[in-house]
């Protein structure tokens, strides 16, 4: 049974990964479609491309491979029962137990890998896809600079610097950001200087004003100042945050700043999707198993099958991920989070488990013979 039990884990990893390969492109090429103004208006290097498709991986992995297991083994299966394999295997001995133990190891290897890569590389790469796009908008802010131009560096969002001094000043800053409907934005500052800050690229704007204009009423307001630090990403996001998001926190920061008491409703909603992501492809084999030895490998069950743990294992996903939107704010909605993939695991290995017993105390009462 050894050779059949690899010949399994070999088909169901082929699937998994030429589904998983399949799915993951599509998905990151729209990421990086999301991206083409950016990459466009700050004249990148066609290699960039290629570094976003690296860096978009680790977070597709997590998403898409647990779906991608699922059908997968799914899949192996049936393709076995319509080649009469499954028949020869059963005649032979073979219990649906030990036929599904190499996508339990399977599965198992996998989920240690997604917390791994959810602990560990992940953040890293998040890190670095903003970075890039960072990058990118300090490109753009560069080349806007000396052409004394207004251009659109954004959709709503106009940038024009009159010219650009021999020390690398940047003189007569104009910035109008209309992408808010209730609100539009106006900087004017005299000179302003791109520099570095912790890592991070940032315009200071020198002897300028800000002014807020409401849209709807026409109201104005204004803000004087000497000195302003605008991060150039929150320039792009409205975000005021100069620090790396929780997304892009190395894990060991996010439990130190919870263990301190320091940790924000979207920190402490992190570190349940970290530690939670990894249970799902063990949930998502729970339900396969469940699909498969319920049917008792019977090829006339084929039609439902697939589509039946496909409906269950999203309706899973959905949840939780609507329990994760209330984990940073509830400590019992952040139990619930990490307890409804443990449930599903309970509850299909549980009725699994009930049937295969059952099945084989009806076999025990047939007559030999």
């Amino acid at each position: 049974m050894d050779l059949i039990q690899k010949s399994i884990f070999k088909r169901i990893a082929v699937r998994t990964l030429i589904i998983f390969c399949g799915v993951g492109f599509v998905v990151i090429a729209t990421q990086i479609l999301n991206q083409v103004t950016r990459i466009v208006d700050a004249r990148q290097h066609v290699f960039i491309v290629f570094e976003f498709f690296l860096f978009f991986i680790p977070t597709i992995t997590v998403s898409i491979l647990p779906f991608a297991l699922l059908i997968g083994i799914v899949q192996t299966f049936e393709t076995m029962e319509e080649d009469n394999e499954i028949a020869v295997l059963s005649a032979a001995g073979a219990r649906p137990a030990l036929l599904l133990m190499p996508a339990a190891v399977l599965t198992g290897v996998l989920s240690v890998l997604i917390l791994l890569i959810s602990l560990l590389i992940e953040p890293g790469a998040n890190r670095m896809v903003r970075d890039l796009i960072n990058s990118m908008t300090y490109n753009a802010i560069e080349i806007a600079a000396g052409t004394g131009a207004l251009q659109e560096v954004e959709r709503g969002l106009h940038i024009r610097i009159a010219e650009r001094g021999l020390n690398g000043s940047l003189d007569r800053i104009f910035i109008l950001d209309r992408r808010d409907e209730a609100t539009e934005q106006a900087y004017y500052a005299k000179s302003g200087w791109l520099l570095e800050v912790d890592g991070l690229n940032v315009l200071r704007l020198s002897d300028g004003t800000i002014q807020y204009r409401n849209r709807v009423s026409g109201g104005i307001s204004q803000i004087v100042f000497d000195n302003y630090l605008v991060d150039i990403e929150s320039l792009f996001s409205r975000s005021s945050d100069l620090r790396y998001r929780p997304r892009q926190t190395a894990t060991d920061a996010l439990v130190t700043a919870w263990q301190d008491g320091d940790a924000s409703t979207s920190v402490r909603r992190e570190l349940v999707r970290r530690f939670s992501d990894w249970l799902y492809p063990l949930a998502f084999f729970a339900i396969a198993a469940f699909a498969v030895i319920r049917t008792g490998f019977v090829r006339r069950q084929n039609g439902w099958r697939l589509s039946a743990v496909l409906l269950s294992a999203t309706v899973l996903k959905v949840a939780g991920l609507i329990f994760l939107g209330q984990a940073g704010t509830s400590n019992l909605t952040a139990l619930m989070t990490l307890m409804l993939p443990i449930g599903a695991i309970l509850l299909f290995s549980g009725l699994t488990l009930a049937d295969h017993i059952r099945e084989r105390s009806v076999d025990s009462l047939q007559p030999d013979g």
